[in-house]
């Protein structure tokens, strides 16, 4: 049960990281966007 645990906190800390990367590099391509355009 621990061993399951630690998989799920490992999961979810890799997936909001994964998550806070996507959303940061989608701002920073729209700004980009903004000023190209």
């Amino acid at each position: 049960m621990k061993n399951y645990e630690l998989q799920f906190v490992v999961f979810l800390c890799f997936f909001l990281k994964v998550g806070l990367l996507g959303f940061w590099g989608f701002q920073s391509r729209k700004k980009n966007f903004d000023i190209a355009y």
